[in-house]
């Protein structure tokens, strides 16, 4: 599978990001967690991002306003905002990617990705369907499924 793109330039924020930035910082502190200025632009870095990041892209983005912040920190809020539904990873063949949370996470959905332009496209569907085809005795606890390709616009140029 190919490497996600790199390089992409980050996009300037609309009033719906703001409104979104707010509803992220209430969550974390009806969760308890501190709101700090690195927490802050730490989903800031996500909401400006045009794509996929990774743990050190962010990290590369923060020690840029804070010299001193570790690279474990950054992955601990990372986690934080994973476990809350803020974020979503995202396992290439290589790495390990971060984007924001699709708005209608609160739906069971699932993405097809394309590794050419990054465009995620939400796909509903129902993996309980595919229990039909499971050996006998297995029951699942959880579904992980992401299908990675080529989008329409990426495909008719390849």
């Amino acid at each position: 599978m190919p490497k996600p793109a790199k390089g992409k330039a980050r996009r300037s924020l609309q009033a719906a990001d703001l409104d979104r930035l707010h509803a992220m910082i209430q969550r974390l502190s009806a969760y308890g967690a501190r709101i700090t200025k690195q927490r802050k632009q730490t989903l800031l870095v996500f909401l400006e991002a045009p794509g996929f990041v990774s743990a050190m892209d962010v990290h590369n983005d923060l020690s840029k306003i804070y010299p001193g912040i570790s690279y474990d920190t950054v992955y601990r809020n990372i986690r934080l905002f994973r476990g809350l539904g803020l974020i979503e990873q995202f396992v290439y063949d290589d790495c390990v990617k971060f984007k924001m949370s699709c708005i209608h996470a609160q739906q069971e959905h699932y993405h097809l990705i394309c590794v050419h332009c990054e465009k995620i496209i939400s796909m509903h569907f129902d993996p309980s369907k595919l229990t039909e085809q499971l050996p006998d005795h297995f029951r699942p606890l959880q579904y992980k499924f992401d299908v990675y390709g080529c989008c329409s616009s990426c495909s008719d140029s390849v």
